[in-house]
This record gives structure tokens, C-alpha cells and sequence, in this order.
């Protein structure tokens, strides 16, 4: 085996619609169920089938049990864990360092902070709202889920980390992390905090050999935008930039693009600060 990768933020939804402008690898079937999966749950899939040896961590516990049967027997373990619990985290330290050493591997790091992970009480129960009406008091709430959780992982990986030739921790955000869109405040508020956040950490932890990447992905079809208040302001926010979609034209990424740019991230030779991927027919971003 390559290495072991630890990933934050698994997750799954079980699947409501199918859009004709997205990708045929979008879904997995576990039992008779069709589940979406987000970009954490790919880069499982796509780093178990590559040679990596994956710890998937997930807060509900569910979304682990759905990706098992989709990889490798004795390469992965699946844990239930709330990453704002220090106590917790320091556990899943002690695993991680067990583990390390029965396998020889190096450890490296996936980190997907996700919304959905948190509990938020949001109008209309989107993400996507004016500035009247986004709750300010649930913005600690998703910086929490989003940044202190990664300083969490990290501070207790410690030792792990600085005592090995070389770590690659990278970073899922995404679009919102740079460009932002009309009713796109909570999420470029926490993207961007994240962008922000990887760009410090690359700085900071070079020296000790630990190579930061940040993956900023664009629409996604993890099943988030299956819910039609999400889905309305997508196909919204794309005419503010000129783009007349509609339910059947609206382009998405499978998570398993984002998947497979995790394992080129991990398995090319040197450090890959980062990468910008979308689906075709999305209005470009860094700078465009």
C-alpha cells in the first residue's frame, strides 16, 4: 500500500433526481438504495482502488456504512467521530499512531469541511439566502465545522506528522472560496475562510515538510442541489453571469473528478498548491 489517508467530512444523500447534463459515476447503489456522494466519500473510493490505505471519518456514522462495500476488504476503517471533540480527536490520534506502525505507511491528511455536517438553522433550509435573511448567529457555527475542526486534526496529529520525510495534507473547498454569486454569502463566507486558511498553513508548514493543496471544485451533484430550493438558486445565480440553465442543461461534476484529483494530488511527485476544477459549461473562475 501507498500511504494511509485520513478524510474528514464522508458523506452521502440518498439520490432524488438524476440531471442530464451531470455524470454517469455521480451515484453509488449500496444494497438496493442509490446514494450521491460528496467529494470526501470519492476520494475514499478512489484512493481505496488505487493502493491507499483510507480511515473515513464521519459525525452520523451512516455515510461510512454506505461506502464500505465499495472498497477493498482490511484497507479502510470507518470512524464515527465529532472532530470538535478534543478528547475525541486525541483518540483517533492514538488509532491513527497504532496504526502507523503496524502498517510502515506514512499518514497523510483529507480535509472536507462540510455544511451539511452541521446542524444550522437555516430559512427555507438552504444555504443560499439574501444578506436580510442569512442568521448571523449560524456563521460561528459553520466556521467551527469548516476551520476548528481542521486545527483539531492537525494539532493532534502532531507528532505523527513532523516525524515523517513528507506529508501531503489537501484541502477540499470550492468556487465559492474565490468567486462568489448572488445569495452565495454563508458559503463564500466559509470557502473563503477555508482558502484563506490553506494558504497560511502552506506557508507555514513547508519547512517542516508537510505540502499543503487546496482542490476548489465547482457544482458538484452530491445530491445537495436535488433539493429544488437549491436547485432554483443555482440555475439563478448562472443567469447573473449569463447562463440560461435550466433543471436539464445545468452542468455538474461527479465527486468522483474531485476523487481522482485527490489521488494525482497524493501521487504526483511534487507539491501541487492548487487546482481549480469544474464541469463543463460552468462560468470559469480564478480570475475569469
Amino acid at each position: 500500500m501507498k500511504g494511509i489517508v485520513v478524510i474528514t467530512g464522508i458523506g452521502t444523500r440518498t439520490a432524488r433526481k438524476k440531471f442530464k447534463n451531470s455524470q454517469k459515476d455521480a451515484t453509488i447503489t449500496t444494497g438496493d438504495i442509490e446514494y450521491k456522494i460528496n467529494a470526501a466519500a470519492a476520494a475514499a473510493i478512489e484512493l481505496n482502488r488505487n493502493g491507499y490505505y483510507v480511515v473515513m471519518l464521519d459525525k452520523c456514522g451512516h455515510c461510512g456504512e454506505r461506502i464500505k462495500p465499495h472498497l477493498k476488504e482490511s484497507t479502510y476503517s470507518a470512524k464515527n467521530i465529532d472532530l470538535l471533540d478534543k478528547q475525541q480527536v486525541d483518540e483517533l490520534a492514538k488509532f491513527i499512531e497504532g496504526l502507523k506502525e503496524k502498517l510502515k505507511l506514512d499518514v497523510h491528511l483529507v480535509h472536507y469541511g462540510s455544511v451539511t455536517a452541521t446542524k444550522m438553522k437555516l430559512p427555507r433550509d438552504t444555504i443560499f439566502l439574501s444578506p436580510w435573511e442569512t442568521p448571523g448567529e449560524e456563521v460561528g457555527t459553520i466556521m467551527q465545522a469548516n476551520i476548528a475542526a481542521f486545527y483539531n486534526i492537525l494539532q493532534s496529529f502532531k507528532k505523527i506528522l513532523q516525524n515523517q520525510h513528507k506529508t501531503k495534507i489537501i484541502i477540499i473547498s470550492a468556487l465559492a472560496a474565490i468567486r462568489t454569486g448572488h445569495h452565495f454569502g454563508l458559503d463564500a463566507i466559509q470557502k473563503g475562510a477555508v482558502h484563506s486558511m490553506a494558504r497560511t498553513l502552506a506557508l507555514d508548514l513547508h519547512k517542516e515538510n508537510i505540502f499543503v493543496t487546496e482542490i476548489m471544485p465547482g457544482t458538484t451533484d452530491t445530491g445537495y442541489y436535488d433539493l429544488e430550493q437549491n436547485l432554483k438558486e443555482k440555475i439563478n445565480r448562472g443567469k447573473t453571469f449569463g447562463y440560461e440553465w435550466d433543471e436539464s442543461t445545468a452542468p455538474f461534476l461527479s465527486a468522483m473528478r474531485v476523487g481522482e484529483t485527490v489521488r494525482f494530488v497524493l501521487d504526483t511527485d511534487a507539491h501541487i498548491r492548487e487546482i481549480s476544477l469544474i464541469p463543463y459549461g460552468q462560468h470559469p473562475h480564478l480570475g475569469a
